[in-house]
């Protein structure tokens, strides 16, 4: 039997409130700024950029600098499905967060709301409602 997504719609109103959940438990941690991937991770950024009152640091700085900032800016996405995109931040040493995430992943976020399953293809309010999955389950 072939597996097969499941396509989960995420409200604008569950999005929020689970980045609130993010926020706090983030919240009391010493970061001096904030960096997201892009797309999803552009809106987590300036939620918890906002949320923690902390500062945007630019991807590209990042990527100039790995070493010199990871022990005080925190990465963030909007999901963690396969963990690809964001291992070389690990390896680095970033701590990592996620509103959702996937045990799949090769890695672990430090922080995330809720884990779904693989088979979950999650759609985001800011994405097509026919959105389709990029990968098989």
């Amino acid at each position: 039997m072939e597996k097969e997504w499941k396509k989960i719609f995420i409200s604008p109103v569950k999005f929020h409130n689970d980045i609130i959940k993010l926020a706090k438990m983030i919240n009391n941690e010493k970061f001096n700024g904030v960096c997201g991937i892009p797309r999803g991770g552009s809106v987590v950024e300036t939620y918890i950029s906002h949320l923690c009152n902390l500062p945007v640091i630019n991807l590209i700085t990042i990527h100039c600098y790995f070493k010199k900032y990871s022990d005080n800016v925190l990465i963030v996405d909007d999901i963690i499905d396969t963990g690809k995109t964001l291992k070389d931040f690990s390896d680095y040493g970033y701590k990592i967060a996620s509103v959702y995430y996937k045990p799949r992943s090769i890695i672990k976020p430090e922080y995330f709301t809720k884990q779904v399953k693989n088979s979950d293809w999650i759609i985001f309010p800011w994405e097509s409602r026919n959105e389709l999955p990029n990968r098989n389950v």
